[in-house]
């Protein structure tokens, strides 16, 4: 499966810009971002915290957290570039994998429907930053010993934050990178999802769905992305 590219004649243009989101948190709007462990119910950890969606999110919160310091802004996550590789940093690929619920040791289908927005041009408001970096602040994730459901990221030098956001660099060289298959990609405080020029879906119900809430039929299609 290749990129899609929207265009007539020598006007061919390619969509860059791939946000991903489950279908549950996807309005026909403007959306923001918000720690995902404040929308999770808090489990019962007095015998001792779980590997559950809640442990999970807060981990990951503490790096979000960590941008939203020196962004200003708690932020959306979008992938930069126009082939299947770049589209798969948003994890739209995932949502066929079964998935083992705990603490039954059935396997089910527990996978939330998650719909891919596509655009062509950059958002308003994107600050680009190298994902192939991303991994120094997950691994400098450490638990705070006053509170285990509050993780916080250690202070990074300034050589490992460069690296991340690599702030000399111009939006054109940041897009020289992305079409050379460089990991690259950008957070917005906000992105207006009624403008996307192409929105991906599981199957024809979310289909139907996405179009009810208002979205253009001729943007909306359903497809899958190799893993």
């Amino acid at each position: 499966m290749t990129s899609r590219r929207l265009g007539s004649g020598d006007a061919v243009q390619e969509l860059l810009f791939h946000h991903a989101r489950e279908i549950a948190y996807v309005r026909y709007g403007v959306a923001r971002a918000a720690p995902k462990s404040n929308l999770l119910p808090r489990p019962d950890c007095s015998a001792g915290c779980g590997d559950d969606d809640f442990h999970a999110a807060i981990w990951f919160d503490a790096a979000y957290r960590w941008a939203a310091q020196r962004l200003g802004f708690w932020p959306v996550f979008l992938a930069v570039g126009g082939d299947d590789e770049d589209k798969q940093m948003t994890g739209y690929q995932d949502q066929w994998l079964r998935l083992r619920r705990e603490p039954t040791d059935s396997v089910e289908e527990r996978r939330a429907s998650i719909v891919l927005f596509s655009w062509l041009e950059r958002p308003p408001g994107a600050v680009f930053m190298d994902f192939s970096a991303w991994h120094m602040v997950l691994n400098a994730i450490e638990l705070s010993g006053e509170d285990p459901h509050r993780p916080y990221v250690r202070p990074l030098s300034s050589w490992e934050e460069r690296q991340i956001w690599k702030r000399s660099w111009s939006a054109s060289a940041w897009m020289r990178a992305a079409r050379r298959h460089t990991s690259v990609q950008a957070v917005v405080p906000a992105l207006d999802l009624t403008t996307a020029d192409q929105v991906w879906c599981r199957n024809q119900t979310d289909r139907e769905h996405l179009v009810k809430l208002g979205f253009d039929p001729e943007t909306v299609m359903v497809r899958r992305l190799r893993r």
